[in-house]
């Protein structure tokens, strides 16, 4: 009896269920879930400051570069009445003491643009560099020039800065505008790491289709070297901010920097194409200019009495339009400088102008250092580019290739006027 009362109550107890499979698992994955939760919302507030950080440098970018922008207007009014006064020494002379002031206006003008220079590839290291405009540059009179700059900084730190007579002929195809702050650059890497006492020389010469800028610095026999050297042990070059702003404007212009071992000293060699044989300068008959900046305006007269043209000036959109109109120049030069957006209206109203016929090429003047407008200016229609300070040399060169890629473009034109013309008379019949 007590065995089927024991068994009677096991019949009747529910056995112990045992505990599912995934629980122990849910259990272990919750801190998990937790984890990857706050990896996920810490990884999205790491790309929202990293956002907001670019948008901050990207808006102090700007922000120095259009300050700079501002500051080499005055600049370039000052170095431009400098440039017009060596050119006229031959017709008004100038006593020693005003040559001499001149050349140090013209001296203290090149050192205030480098210094912008460099402030404007430091701000905008971090962007691409745009293409470049290339030219026929005399390497020997821009190597000339960059240490007629950095004279005063070489008396300073007691290094002497030899850079041969500024002659011409050695001419390689380059961007000015960066040609010129790498050079400065080269020069300033030099004077930095020179000793007192110690020589800085630049030479110049060609070599088959290259033309070669070699820097090298010597020491004077008794005198300790210099402890820095760009150079490393195994011939490589040393990075660093100035040589590597060096190395990339001259990759953007097709060259390279490159160390050398070969003479006595630290030596870098920069490497640039040659240019080819100057360009034939069609004759100019009449040329527009588009802008009030004096020393432009004073410069494209001189310039007009060298070349033998005659020059129009237009200190307004609507004057441009109506002599552009009335007079059919054989070239206008727009100053892009101050208002770019103004000036791609107006090379739009201009191709209006002459709608029914050749339009004449559009050259837009702008500020040296804003390579950032250069693809938005030439998307507007503008067929060079030409930056200020303007050279006279750097002009006769850009109407000429200018001018001869428009007689070349002439055919085409002139068939594509005739076939409009031809549907303009279809439609009317």
């Amino acid at each position: 009896m007590a065995a089927l009362w024991s068994l009677s109550r096991g019949r009747g107890r529910s056995a112990p269920r045992p505990a599912p499979l995934g629980a122990d698992a849910a259990e272990d994955a919750a801190p998990t879930q937790a984890i990857a939760l706050a990896l996920t919302q810490a990884l999205a507030a790491t790309e929202r400051d990293r956002d907001r950080l670019a948008a901050e440098a990207t808006a102090r970018t700007a922000f120095l570069l259009a300050l700079l922008r501002d500051l080499r207007g005055p600049l370039h009014t000052l170095s431009g009445f400098a440039q017009l006064l060596e050119i006229n020494a031959g017709s008004d002379p100038l006593s020693p003491r005003q040559t001499q002031a001149v050349r140090e206006m013209a001296r203290a003008a090149a050192e205030l643009a480098g210094r912008l220079d460099e402030a404007g590839a430091c701000a905008d290291a971090h962007r691409p560099l745009p293409p470049a405009v290339p030219r026929r540059v005399d390497l020997r009179l821009a190597a000339r020039l960059a240490c007629d700059g950095l004279h005063g900084r070489a008396q300073a730190a007691g290094v002497e800065l030899e850079c041969g007579p500024p002659t011409a002929g050695l001419c390689a195809l380059a961007d000015p505008q960066r040609l010129q702050a790498a050079l400065r650059a080269l020069i300033d890497d030099a004077l930095r790491h020179a000793a007192p006492g110690e020589v800085v020389r630049l030479d110049v010469e060609r070599r088959g289709d290259r033309i070669q800028l070699t820097r090298t610095t010597r020491t004077p026999p008794g005198r300790p070297r210099s402890l820095t050297d760009a150079v490393d042990a195994e011939g490589r070059l040393r990075p660093g901010l100035g040589l590597g702003a060096v190395q990339r404007l001259a990759e953007s212009m097709g060259g390279t920097l490159e160390p050398s071992r070969a003479a006595p000293g630290p030596t870098l060699r920069l490497s640039l194409p040659a240019a080819e044989a100057a360009l034939p300068r069609p004759r100019i008959r009449l040329a527009l200019y588009a802008g009030s900046g004096p020393a432009e305006i004073a410069l494209l007269r001189h310039a007009a009495v060298r070349m033998d043209f005659s020059l129009q000036v237009a200190e307004t959109p609507e004057a441009a339009l109506t002599l552009a109109r009335a007079l059919r120049p054989d070239v206008v030069l727009v100053d892009a400088g101050p208002a770019p957006r103004a000036a791609a209206r107006l090379r739009r109203r201009l191709a209006e102008v002459h709608a029914d016929g050749l339009p004449p090429p559009v050259v837009a003047l702008t500020e040296a250092g804003a390579d950032g407008r250069a693809p938005a200016l030439l998307a507007a229609g503008f067929d060079a580019l030409l930056a200020r300070p303007l050279d006279l040399e750097a002009l006769a060169e850009t109407l000429a290739q200018t001018l001869t890629q428009t007689l070349a473009a002439l055919p085409s034109r002139v068939d594509d006027v005739g076939r409009a013309l031809d549907a303009e008379a279809a439609r009317e019949a």
